[in-house]
């Protein structure tokens, strides 16, 4: 069954949620995807692909457990056109495997707007998008101890032709704990 609107409010989920070719504005608002208490979740807490009508999520948390693979991203939005994430928290749980593992993977994710996201753990990765704004980003590198010198760590990645890109405000609250890069 394929989904026509979705508006959620709040609600917790385990695993995962995944969103694809919603027709409707969609609304989240204090919604989260957490940890199962004795399985690791493996899975992308937030899937978002082919959503083009747009929607506004609102104090939600995405949780992984662990990043350590290539490509382990938390949430990943492919080919989305219209949405605004407010004070939205990104985190993983273990500390990060390697330098492409991010806690956002934005591709073709235009018009889009964050605002004030917390990022705990990776960066936010944005390929191809497209009139994008990210502002007053709380950023954490790692969830214990100080930041990994093991591989490069960056807040924001902006690669392959994105366009009319802003990003404005940055506050880094724990101490030794920035991007190491």
């Amino acid at each position: 069954i394929q989904a026509y609107s979705v508006n959620v409010s709040d609600s917790g989920f385990v695993d995962a949620i995944l969103l694809s070719e919603i027709a409707a504005a969609m609304t989240f608002s204090r919604v989260g995807v957490g940890n199962k208490p004795t399985t690791a979740l493996l899975a992308n807490p937030l899937t978002i692909t082919y959503c083009f009508a747009g929607g506004i999520f609102t104090d939600c948390v995405w949780t992984r457990v662990s990043m350590a693979a290539y490509g382990a991203h938390t949430n990943i939005l492919t080919d989305i056109d219209g949405f605004t994430f407010v004070r939205d928290t990104t985190r993983a749980n273990t500390i990060r495997g390697n330098a492409t593992t991010y806690a956002l993977n934005a591709t073709r994710a235009n018009n889009c707007t964050w605002t004030t996201p917390v990022i705990i753990q990776g960066a936010m990765c944005l390929s191809t998008c497209a009139n994008v704004t990210i502002t007053d980003t709380v950023y954490c590198e790692a969830v214990s101890g100080t930041t990994v010198t093991t591989y490069a760590g960056y807040v924001w990645m902006v690669t392959a032709a994105s366009t009319n890109v802003t990003m404005s405000g940055l506050t880094m609250p724990v101490t030794n704990n920035q991007p190491y890069t």
